[in-house]
């Protein structure tokens, strides 16, 4: 009899001990397979995301090459036609461009006219920045201004009969070569996703005075 009770009781035991180990068996499909899905769903995810990235970047990818309408010759002749002005004169009388778009040229004239192009939605805020420690400048612009190097600067509002800022700034930066290692620029500027670098160049001297 005490026989039969200690059977009952290691059965129930091992009973037990089975729908425990299948409780824990389904508990680890179930993660395996969540799991899973998490990873697919997150890989699907990441994919769109991608594709999304890869669509806008195209879309917004500066060519590496004049086209028809703004061809080198009118960038040339923009360049020409703009007026030159000291850096600090130029930086006292920037009132008259808050809030105006454009593109700007700074020429290094203690170093050959070492060129950087940029641009700006606010030109009268965004070129002081390149000559002062605050903002975010150009660093190596700032430096070589407080050694003591000369600096001009062309100031060029956008205008409805420009290609936009990208464009422009692109066009000017190519055409004046300043994303070589003689210039201050890093690449095409902003928008741009491939950097050309030009191991020649050759300015005309009228374009920095």
């Amino acid at each position: 009899m005490v026989y039969s009770v200690v059977n009952i009781q290691d059965t129930h035991n091992n009973l037990y001990t089975i729908i425990a180990a299948i409780f824990v068996g389904v508990a680890i499909v179930v993660v395996i397979v969540c799991w899973i899905r998490y990873r697919r769903k997150r890989k699907n995810i990441i994919a769109a995301h991608n594709e999304e990235r890869n669509k806008f970047k195209a879309s917004n990818k500066i060519p590496l090459t004049f086209d028809s309408e703004f061809s080198q010759a009118w960038f040339n002749n923009l360049i020409q036609s703009t007026s030159l002005v000291s850096a600090d004169g130029c930086l006292q009388n920037l009132n008259n461009y808050q809030w105006v778009s454009g593109c700007y040229i700074i020429f290094n004239k203690s170093e050959h006219d070492k060129i950087y192009v940029g641009q700006s939605k606010n030109l009268a805020l965004r070129v002081p920045q390149h000559f002062s420690n605050e903002g975010h400048g150009n660093k190596r612009i700032y430096n070589d201004y407080r050694g003591g190097d000369k600096f001009e600067i062309k100031i060029i509002p956008w205008k409805k009969d420009m290609p936009d800022l990208n464009r422009l700034e692109a066009g000017l930066i190519r055409t004046l070569k300043s994303d070589s290692y003689y210039g201050y620029n890093r690449s095409l500027g902003r928008g741009s996703s491939d950097k050309e670098i030009i191991v020649k160049r050759d300015i005309p001297h009228e374009w920095g005075g």
